[in-house]
């Protein structure tokens, strides 16, 4: 967690609430938290707004336009409580808005409840079917919504190459490989290579629905040979494709 205050007394305040849960970072003003987050991992920022050098506004717009830090959440605390200044922070991209002074157990709440629905949004959208997009009604930046949508389509446009790879991957989308397992791991909690099968195998039962038997259904979604398809669809479903097929049907029926 990268906290950003100027005032030093309310900095160390933050700092004591977190530190017992979070690991902690601390930036006196905007412009140092944004070069911070640009060179570390940071799983949530709380700043607040009115500080010199960049207020909290810019580091939160600059943040959510930067594909390398897009997905971190940003919970702004501001001592302003107009609409217009309360509008402004949500345009900046903020997931949420804290009015000074605060509640120490509401904001830590505030915190939990942003990082579960992220934890759900991961799953959501690991197990989603391989044919849908990630729509406008996700709650993502439009470049983290896009990131996921092109990597899909990456995939889905080499399910059929059993030499397709992360290389592969990162030159398509013009991201280094370091940038690459950010993103997956931030938005998605999973590595790229285990993605790319899961999306593989999402494929694998639709074939199988549409007829295809075991052996085309692993050469049509990049298996190389029929037997290590079947032991990864086991591992992941927990039978067989020829199983999985024979229980779609008992639920048909």
């Amino acid at each position: 967690m990268l906290l950003v205050e100027d005032d030093a007394e309310l900095l160390q305040f933050l700092s004591a609430i977190f530190s017992p849960t979070y690991n902690i970072f601390t930036a006196e003003n905007g412009r140092i938290a944004l070069d911070f987050a640009l060179a570390n991992p940071v799983d949530l920022v709380i700043s607040d707004v009115m500080m010199p050098e960049m207020d909290g506004n810019e580091l939160c717009r600059r943040l959510k336009k930067n594909i390398s830090t897009s997905h971190i959440p940003v919970i702004l605390l501001t001592a302003k409580n107009d609409a217009k200044d309360v509008m402004e922070g949500y345009e900046s991209g903020a997931d949420a808005y804290v009015q000074k002074p605060f509640d120490p157990q509401i904001l830590e709440l505030q915190v939990s409840n942003i990082l579960r629905d992220r934890v759900r949004l991961r799953e959501r959208m690991v197990k989603a079917d391989d044919t849908e997009k990630v729509e406008e009604t996700v709650q993502l930046t439009d470049i983290d919504r896009d990131f996921i949508n092109k990597i899909n389509e990456v995939i889905d446009q080499n399910m059929e190459n059993e030499q397709f790879s992360v290389a592969d991957i990162t030159t398509r989308m013009g991201v280094s490989r370091s940038l690459l397992h950010v993103k997956m791991k931030s938005l998605l909690n999973i590595s790229t290579g285990d993605y790319v099968r899961k999306r593989r195998l999402a494929r694998a039962c639709i074939l199988l629905q549409e007829g295809f038997n075991v052996s085309e259904t692993s050469y049509r979604t990049g298996f190389s040979e029929p037997n290590y398809f079947s032991k990864a669809f086991k591992k992941e479903f927990g039978v067989t494709p020829t199983e999985w097929l024979a229980n779609i049907g008992k639920k048909d029926e």
